[in-house]
């Protein structure tokens, strides 16, 4: 927190290192957080550029209210809705799984079990309202508080609670519903 604060004021000041920094420090959470959003990792890169070119824009105008990683966090999901709004998003396709697996050194026999694991859950959580998505992808995927989410999506904070409640409940019946097929 110190740090983000000590960053954000040489950010305001013109210091370019402080961007890269930032950038730095927050790119592989808020790539990950598009991609799952979005289920699509092209997509999701162009997300996090645009999040942080509108980011590198506004450094004398900006005013956060929360902190920079809550910040950055909600330029994101904003994004991926704007994105969703206009319909111009795919879904993400085992192969784009294998791809951002392959990195990690399984077995064949690994990365198959993972990636049908994987695909069993987007296609429950694709079966979930888009809001209820939203909550459940934000809450485990980013451990977004319950409030910021609900500052998000500009509800209140027992409605969030009941979104996640109900998607993580329908998720549990889809994902048991396969198991004992």
């Amino acid at each position: 927190m110190l740090e983000d604060m000590i960053l954000l004021f040489k950010f305001k000041h013109g210091h370019a290192q402080a961007l890269e920094r930032i950038y730095q420090k927050y790119k592989t959470e808020l790539l990950s957080l598009a991609t799952a959003m979005i289920r699509d990792k092209d997509m999701a890169e162009d997300v996090l550029h645009d999040v942080f070119v509108s980011f590198a824009k506004s450094a004398k105008s900006l005013h956060l209210k929360t902190s920079l990683r809550w910040y950055l966090t909600t330029a994101v999901a904003n994004r991926v809705r704007n994105l969703r709004r206009s319909k111009h998003h795919e879904t993400r396709s085992i192969a784009h799984f294998e791809q951002m697996t392959a990195d990690r050194n399984m077995r064949p026999e690994q990365m198959a079990m993972t990636a049908e694991e994987f695909e069993r859950i987007r296609k429950a959580l694709d079966q979930l309202p888009e809001l209820q998505r939203e909550v459940v992808t934000l809450r485990i995927h980013s451990h977004m508080p319950f409030k910021v989410i609900a500052r998000l999506q500009d509800v209140t904070i027992s409605t969030v609670h009941a979104r996640y409640r109900y998607g993580i409940d329908k998720l549990g019946s889809l994902l048991d519903e396969k198991v004992e097929k």
